[in-house]
């Protein structure tokens, strides 16, 4: 079984891409996390809150605003049970906190869902690119602890068993693991 991971913005502070950039310059950088490594080539990027988030709000372990974002301590334990050709952690600057943050870049791409089982909205405009998921299958085993799948790069982000009884020992903050996509 596979968890989609995702950040509670509704009790933690959420993060957006720095006030500064342009809509046009943070879809820019958004895209540029598709999957290929930047290492080499990254800048650390500063990341400020959103308007609806309340400064009185505890920081997270993890945040899913506008890229992933999670906690040194979030980082230490995935690097335990993910492939190190499957992600990197790209430090990166928050608002409000002088604690050490990553962009959570995820490298790995699965082709791995049954659309025939599977229930989803296309654009009207393209309808051959899905929007959203209702219902997912996978058609086969993955055999990783972190991945995304390719129809939708930006949106979901998916964790093993494994990775979900890890996780949910641990005393991470601000995680929502859920499975009702699923079922």
């Amino acid at each position: 079984m596979y968890y989609r991971l995702s950040g509670d913005s509704e009790n933690f502070r959420n993060y957006v891409l720095s006030k500064s950039l342009s809509p046009q310059q943070r879809i820019q950088i958004e895209e540029s996390f598709n999957g290929t490594a930047q290492k080499d080539s990254y800048k650390p990027l500063n990341f400020y809150m959103t308007l609806a988030t309340e400064k009185s709000y505890p920081i997270a372990d993890f945040t899913s605003g506008s890229l992933p974002i999670c906690s040194e301590k979030m980082k230490n334990i995935l690097e335990k049970i993910c492939d190190k050709n499957d992600v990197e952690f790209l430090p990166c600057y928050l608002e409000g906190t002088n604690e050490t943050y990553y962009i959570m870049h995820i490298l790995c791409f699965v082709d791995c869902i049954d659309y025939e089982k599977s229930k989803f909205t296309t654009f009207k405009s393209t309808p051959d690119k899905i929007m959203f998921f209702d219902h997912i299958e996978f058609k086969e085993k993955v055999n990783k602890n972190l991945f995304k799948i390719k129809d939708l790069p930006f949106t979901y982000y998916f964790i093993s068993e494994k990775a979900k009884n890890i996780l949910d020992s641990s005393d991470l903050k601000g995680l929502i693991i859920q499975d009702d996509l699923f079922k």
